[in-house]
């Protein structure tokens, strides 16, 4: 079974033990662009940075018509 972090406040990625244990804390920025760089590998996105995220992100809201108040 794959861990869950659960429905409570807290931190969005929280690092994993050895042992599949989740530790609530939060990931490093560092640990979490590890993360994305190796998803992003294992996919054969070629390269990407935070900003191309937000850049993303931003794109689709506007494409779905959100606006800025």
């Amino acid at each position: 079974m794959t861990p869950a972090r659960g429905p409570g406040a807290g931190p969005l990625f929280v690092p994993v033990d050895k042992a599949g244990q989740l530790t609530m804390r939060r990931m490093t920025g560092s640990a979490v662009l590890y993360m994305l760089r190796r998803r992003a590998a294992a996919a054969g996105v070629a390269r990407f940075s935070p900003h191309d995220l937000r850049h993303s992100y931003v794109s689709d809201l506007l494409d779905a018509g959100i606006t800025a108040r």
